[in-house]
């Protein structure tokens, strides 16, 4: 027979969350009821809703509806949008302006605004992921350059239309040069010379 669960011990006094005064479990009152009990009275309870209304950011809402529990994304540490999402997976939000993307948003929230004609791209190839250490600034030559680096499109080091083949990789990661010269040397960018020598991308090239 197994052996029953001990009762949840719940105390007699709490703290009001609004005006912070101690108040005490009436007599008889149920446990189910006491423990969700967060404030003194229904005063305190109208006054906690108007100031949460008043008082709450864009910012605030948008990261309530933001999932940073472990084990999201390819390696597990992405934060993903719950709310709406676009047909290719990104999050999509209503602001003033009307409409804009969950991890646009979530990167001008970091950062600050984004320069016009620029994207927010994903280091984690996850579209609905808004964890800021995942986005980067860049153009749309940067993210086909990012596709391709990561064998995300058909513009591999293989392909007619890649610009560096695997003797370039190894010669980028030799070079000595500031990664301004080398990328001006072979026709990228700077910041895929930079990933190219963290070993970022093309990790199974020697």
């Amino acid at each position: 027979m197994p052996a029953h669960k001990k009762p949840r011990l719940l105390p007699d006094v709490k703290t009001c969350e609004n005006c912070g005064g101690e108040f005490r479990r009436p007599a008889n009152f149920a446990d189910k009821f006491w423990s969700k009990k967060r404030f003194c009275s229904l005063s305190c309870v109208a006054r906690w809703g108007h100031k949460s209304r008043v008082t709450e950011t864009p910012e605030d809402r948008f990261w309530r509806s933001v999932d940073q529990s472990e084990g999201q994304g390819p390696k597990g540490d992405c934060w993903e949008w719950r709310k709406g999402r676009l047909e290719a997976g990104y999050g999509r939000i209503s602001i003033s302006k009307g409409e804009e993307k969950a991890h646009r948003f979530a990167y001008a929230l970091a950062f600050g605004s984004i320069p016009e004609g620029m994207i927010i791209c994903h280091s984690c190839d996850n579209p609905p992921c808004v964890n800021p250490s995942h986005l980067f600034c860049g153009t749309h030559s940067d993210n086909s350059q990012d596709m391709a680096a990561k064998d995300r499109s058909h513009f591999g080091t293989s392909h007619h239309r890649a610009k560096l083949g695997e003797d370039d990789i190894r010669a980028i990661r030799a070079d000595d040069r500031l990664h301004v010269d080398i990328a001006a040397a072979y026709g990228v960018t700077r910041g895929l010379v930079s990933m190219i020598k963290r070993r970022e991308i093309w990790t199974r090239i020697g």
